[in-house]
């Protein structure tokens, strides 16, 4: 009997602990996971920039992407960290994952307008989400995260537009890729 009450003891402190954490809600929980993902994949795709990109403005952009992103997705996860109904990104998704292996096969002006192009639709994208967040989330600390971040992701669109900008004037010169 003794050890059955022990046994209870143990599991009711178990699920004691996981009632202290908190459960999002839904627009908080969709940004969170949503905002994971894009973070994961624009280090994911800056990557790929930095090391296979031949303009160097596409290249500085992906180590940056890579830098910002990375800072953002740390603390992002300390967020999620306190509450118990995340589920955090741990690959791309379809979309994403099928941009990359277009990514991976493609190289010269080809890899670096494909990329960038990307970069715009996602950083739009984003914009969107953090805007929504910003206005309708509950929790302070994840609109708090989104308020800090949503003026570096119109900077990294402002940005990835105006590389567009640049490689869809200036003369290609990879034989086609």
């Amino acid at each position: 009997m003794l050890a059955s009450l022990v046994t209870w003891s143990a599991c009711d402190d178990d699920d004691k602990n996981n009632d202290e954490e908190p459960v999002l809600g839904a627009t908080d929980d969709n940004f969170v996971e949503k905002a994971a993902l894009a973070n994961m994949t624009e280090v994911n795709f800056g990557q790929l920039a930095a090391e296979k990109g031949t303009d160097p403005m596409v290249r500085e952009y992906g180590e940056h992407m890579v830098d910002e992103h990375t800072t953002a997705q740390d603390e992002l996860e300390e967020i999620a960290d306190d509450y118990r109904n995340i589920n955090w990104p741990d690959e791309l998704d379809p979309q994403h994952e099928q941009i990359r292996q277009q990514l991976e096969n493609l190289t010269g002006y080809s890899f670096d307008s494909l990329y960038i192009v990307s970069q715009v639709m996602d950083h739009q994208m984003a914009v969107d989400l953090f805007e929504t967040e910003v206005s309708d989330g509950e929790e302070q600390r994840v609109k708090s995260y989104a308020t800090k971040y949503l003026p570096h992701i119109e900077h990294h669109l402002e940005k990835a537009d105006s590389i567009r900008n640049v490689l869809l004037t200036a003369p290609q010169d990879d034989n086609g890729d």
